[in-house]
């Protein structure tokens, strides 16, 4: 079966804590989700963060902190939102800008990798998930239990 990395990424969470009731029915869940595992392990070791760049990044966190105000007003940096000292605006665009400026080789770098990044989760990977019948689930399992065992190709 053939499935997107973003997919795999998006149900990961679902993963963890499933219990199918038997011996059998959890072996053959381990099984497939070890494969999904991996495909997503392997994602993420194809990603570096550049050098540079969580020190870029605490200088800017350090800069917003110095400024936040629970009263202030609304600044929003790489889409997230802060209250910040309104006479603080100019002063945080400034140094974020020079922050930018000083660190720009690595934003290009940490940009270009996020591209990369985004098209290797629209790459689909092969998973042979192991079969189940929906006869052998327990009755009264989880509707988003058997959601999941659908979208990883293990219900016949």
């Amino acid at each position: 079966m053939k499935i997107k990395l973003r997919r795999l990424f998006e149900i990961e969470s679902k993963l963890d804590g499933v219990n199918l009731g038997s011996v059998k029915l959890n072996y053959a869940f381990i099984k497939t989700k070890k494969q999904i595992k991996q495909h997503i392990q392997d994602a993420r070791d194809s990603f570096t963060i550049p050098e540079g760049h969580n020190e870029f990044m605490s200088k800017v966190a350090a800069v917003i902190r110095d400024h936040l105000d629970d009263n202030g007003v609304p600044f929003t940096y790489r889409g997230v939102t802060y209250k910040v000292k309104e006479s603080a605006i100019a002063t945080l665009f400034e140094k974020i800008s020079a922050l930018e400026e000083e660190y720009s080789d690595v934003i290009t770098e940490f940009n270009r990798i996020s591209e990369e990044f985004e098209k290797l989760l629209d790459t689909k990977v092969e998973i042979h998930p192991m079969q189940i019948k929906l006869d052998d689930l327990p009755d009264g399992i989880d509707p988003s239990i058997i959601e999941l065992l659908v979208d990883i190709g293990m219900l016949e």
